[in-house]
């Protein structure tokens, strides 16, 4: 009877009709072994969640972010020459922020460059930072971590940090709370209302740190040390990180603005103290060989010269990339103007203005070979990027529809690098469209598994693209976990997202797009590296497998919807 009433609230609430199948026929069939998972599992709808959260960011975004906004105008144009106006005009209305310039994104090429990075950036912090990750670990890592974050709140430092609930279960009482007593903030994004409480969807997927609005990380590495690869028997483990300076920092920082104003019903405080023109010029222009690492990547030139970064910075932040006016040259705010009040506790009622779409408009495009600003070299801070942040409580279905998108506007070659090869239906007929289209295309996946169901699954869904044509990889050396794609020779993008279900639409996750030929073409010597050490399957890894093998991929496919 439970498996019966349980299988029709699926039938009801599913997001997809594959979803509702799959509970559906499980619930029935097999009752004894689904009710219990579907209580933790079954919902796709997070009950009072999404008009709070919707109505939360409204609020939020309107005290923050249009601020920001107005000083930095959209740069959809150069997207569009690069990627197609209706592209970029689609991904600019499906992430809500635009396509921003002057910045630079630095590759960081598995854990040691990922945590030195991040760990430097920490330890320079004079303001405050933001660090948000899904797994936090009470290991040898952790405990670095803690200590540096420790130091830095010790120093006056604000440091605001937000852990999720599931991804962490086992981070100890003892680490949350030594990190309290140094004066760290810190949060554990779960749900609130009874409902939900069983439910471990809608988790919060994303790894972010911002350091004093001017330098911003994100990627696929938690806090654990088998993300240096130091535990077998997944090591050595292999995954990318991005470091970010510019105007898109912000947006990244909005993000996490949006997670932590839902968790707290508060702004955290970002506003810096004014700082010297000068200074910001010579941050922006600090040395950046857009690729670090710590394995050998194939050689590609780095230009260690920096006179013509500063320049371009110092030029930049003179022509309004900082938006300096002579009247305010000897100081700017680097994020926003003063703190604004509390809010008012949210209304949860949905407003009929809420419902109103406005689509973001898209200057007129510009010739795809801008002419290059004097001292302008590869790696100079000029990238356009775009911050995409998704969740379940999108409008749109964010994450799906920018593959969608980024796939469709492919011309030459569609590189995907993903651990988990679980697409949905419209991401599997843009992959079959580009191979149609005469696109390389090419999937980038472990040979080794992390989660048996979710592995088997894949094998079968791999097996399907084969026959699609879309060649697939398997990397041999370690677990694959980078999520990272190259569109032709013009933009890459690199995140935390997953080509699954569970990233298109029960995960909140951050995407930074960037269009730039130099920084696509770091992405591409990175990933030809990667290719080098993996092999390509063909339809005999599904057809020379076992009967029971084939019939527990087919099993494991049932329960694509939620993997």
């Amino acid at each position: 009877m439970l498996g019966v009433l349980a299988a029709f609230h699926a039938i009801a609430n599913a997001r997809t009709s594959q979803g509702a199948i799959a509970w559906a026929v499980a619930l029935i069939a097999m009752p004894y072994l689904t009710v219990i998972p579907y209580l933790f599992l079954g919902s796709s709808r997070f009950a009072g969640y999404v008009d709070a959260r919707r109505l939360g960011n409204q609020r939020m975004r309107t005290q923050a972010r249009d601020a920001h906004w107005a000083g930095h105008a959209d740069d959809g144009g150069y997207a569009a020459a690069q990627l197609g106006t209706n592209a970029a005009r689609a991904m600019t209305f499906l992430a809500d922020m635009p396509f921003v310039a002057g910045n630079s994104v630095t590759l960081l090429v598995n854990g040691r460059a990922t945590f030195d990075a991040i760990f430097d950036a920490i330890d320079k912090a004079e303001h405050y930072i933001a660090f948000q990750f899904f797994i936090v670990r009470d290991d040898p890592l952790g405990w670095t971590l803690r200590d540096k974050l420790i130091a830095r709140a010790a120093a006056g430092v604000k440091i605001y940090f937000l852990y999720d609930g599931i991804g962490s279960y086992d981070l100890s009482r003892s680490y949350v709370a030594s990190l309290r007593e140094g004066g760290v903030d810190v949060r554990e994004f779960s749900t609130r209302k009874f409902i939900n409480r069983f439910q471990i969807n809608f988790r919060n997927h994303r790894k972010i740190v911002v350091v004093d609005g001017l330098r911003a990380f994100i990627g696929g590495h938690n806090v654990g040390v088998e993300y240096l690869g130091e535990k077998p028997p997944l090591s050595p483990w292999r995954d990318t990180h991005i470091e970010l300076r510019g105007p898109a920092v912000a947006n990244v920082q909005f993000a996490f603005l949006e997670d932590w104003y839902w968790v707290t019903q508060r702004l955290p405080d970002f506003q810096v103290q004014p700082v010297v023109a000068a200074e910001v010029a010579e941050r922006l222009a600090e040395k950046d060989e857009t690729v670090a690492h710590d394995v050998r990547i194939s050689d590609f030139d780095l230009d260690s010269d920096t006179a013509a970064d500063e320049h371009f910075a110092a030029q930049s932040a003179a022509s309004g990339t900082l938006r300096q006016t002579e009247t305010h040259a000897q100081v700017t705010p680097l994020i926003r103007g003063p703190r604004p009040e509390p809010s008012p506790p949210i209304d949860t009622r949905l407003r009929d203005d809420d419902d109103i779409q406005r689509v973001v408009p898209l200057p007129p495009p510009v010739p795809p070979h801008e002419p290059r600003k004097p001292g302008y070299r590869p790696g100079a801070p000029n990238m356009r990027c775009q911050v995409i942040a998704t969740g379940p409580a999108d409008r749109q279905e964010t994450a799906s529809l920018f593959f969608v998108e980024a796939i469709n506007s492919a011309r030459h070659r569609i590189w995907i690098t993903t651990p988990y090869f679980i697409p949905d239906e419209a991401v599997s007929a843009a992959l079959r469209l580009a191979v149609m289209r005469g696109v390389d295309v090419r999937i980038m996946i472990p040979s080794r598994r992390d989660h048996f169901v979710v592995f088997e699954a894949s094998m079968i869904h791999a097996h399907e693209a084969l026959k699609a044509g879309i060649r697939i990889y398997r990397y041999r050396p370690g677990f694959l976990h980078q999520k990272v794609m190259l569109i032709d020779d013009r933009a890459a993008s690199v995140g935390t997202a997953n080509l699954d279900n569970r990233s298109f639409r029960l995960n909140f996750e951050l995407i930074v797009l960037a269009v730039d030929r130099d920084f696509a073409s770091k992405v591409e010597a990175m990933l030809a590296e990667d290719f080098a050490h993996c092999f390509e399957i063909d339809r005999t890894e599904y057809s020379s497998a076992p009967a029971w093998r084939r019939l527990t991929m087919t099993i494991a496919r049932l329960f694509s919807p939620i993997l």
